[in-house]
């Protein structure tokens, strides 16, 4: 095999992945890398997360197809976000609903297994990540923030060069519950080290892991900020979904500095041949961003205005969900004010846009 630039690139994000996993970074100690998003999950406390799943018996054989189908339909579910593979090898949210259910936290990483019933729910191009057959405890320590998570032994049959990537889906599908910052791993009670030939130092976190790593160009060890961009990805049939890259970026440690260096990265895309779509055009110029209070003000030029071709300025096109998400996770803030030339957008309908956009709920939803 040949080894080009792009290889070298390649090699050296695995080598930058291990640093960021391994807790050294590539922030300085005066700038803690922040990657998780306001919480979204709406949690109700009589459901624990740390019991054992509820397991139903099997339907009578005698039982009719219309029987079963009123039964499904009688169990109370709930939303999750929960992480699987793209076709292009991307860790990617969705937002699913499973059976509402003691252990949840357990049944969330279930619905992630392949064979499971997450699978069936997929769109096109999605698959689990969890190998087949793998079963799984969980029990959370809600006094160190902690999630134990115990493996069966057909954990460690993860796919070669995935090894990362389930742990990014198994750290933040379990860190979305509010009694969860951190994810320890044993595989038949032994302490996962290694993952295949991938180090790993525990516990887990977002802030040290990232979804979908990157480095940008202008970055240098030891001295970067990361920020979380959504681009799009599309799938065989044609749908678009949004994709988190993680992507660290030379160190930025002012609030209202950084929220503009992120719009200016957004703007800037992805990577060359990553697979996905920009969400905004790199003809677009950002003027300002200010932060007030739990808003974004983002002032942009007149190219915004082609986003606008909206029958209500308050649906959110993929390329303003994009903008959204991503100026919220990385300011904290919970909407955005879009301004064009320092004035009020206006669509092309004639209606103002006169509202911030609200952070959705969810990410990915099917």
């Amino acid at each position: 095999m040949l080894v080009n630039r792009k290889s070298l690139r390649v090699w050296a994000l695995v080598a930058l992945s291990f640093l960021v996993l391994a807790g050294c970074g590539l922030a300085s100690e005066d700038e803690p890398v922040n990657l998780t998003p306001p919480n979204t999950v709406e949690w109700d406390e009589d459901v624990k997360l740390d019991q054992p799943a509820e397991q139903k018996d099997a339907p009578s054989q005698n039982g009719t197809d219309e029987n079963k189908n009123q039964a499904a339909s009688n169990v109370a579910t709930t939303t999750l976000t929960l992480y699987f593979l793209d076709k292009n090898g991307y860790v990617v949210p969705v937002a699913m609903k499973v059976p509402k259910v003691e252990g949840i936290a357990q049944q969330a990483l279930h619905f992630m297994t392949k064979g499971g019933p997450g699978e069936e729910l997929l769109p096109e191009g999605f698959s689990a990540v969890l190998p087949p057959n793998t079963e799984v405890s969980v029990h959370i320590k809600r006094d160190e923030k902690l999630a134990k998570v115990d493996f069966s032994k057909e954990f460690k049959n993860v796919q070669s060069g995935q090894e990362k990537k389930v742990l990014e889906a198994v750290t933040y599908t379990l860190t979305q519950f509010p009694d969860v910052e951190k994810v320890e791993i044993t595989v038949n009670g032994y302490p996962l080290t290694e993952l295949g030939n991938y180090p790993v130092t525990q516990p887990l976190k977002r802030e040290t892991l990232g979804l979908n790593l990157e480095l940008s160009d202008e970055a240098q060890p030891g001295r970067t900020t990361a920020v979380t961009l959504y681009f799009q990805g599309v799938n065989q049939a044609g749908d678009s979904y949004l994709v988190p890259v993680t992507r660290l970026v030379p160190m930025v440690t002012e609030p209202k500095a950084k929220a503009l260096r992120t719009l200016k990265e957004l703007v800037r895309g992805p990577g060359e041949d990553s697979g996905l779509t920009p969400s905004l055009m790199q003809t677009l110029k950002v003027l300002d961003v200010d932060l007030q209070k739990e808003t974004v003000i983002a002032n942009l030029d007149e190219h915004f205005l082609s986003y606008l071709s909206l029958t209500e300025p308050t649906e959110l096109s993929p390329s303003l969900e994009s903008l959204v998400l991503t100026l919220t996770e990385n300011t904290g803030a919970k909407q955005v004010q879009v301004l064009v030339n320092g004035k009020e957008a206006v669509t092309v309908n004639g209606k103002p846009l006169n509202k911030p956009l609200t952070r959705p709920a969810w990410v990915n939803p099917i």
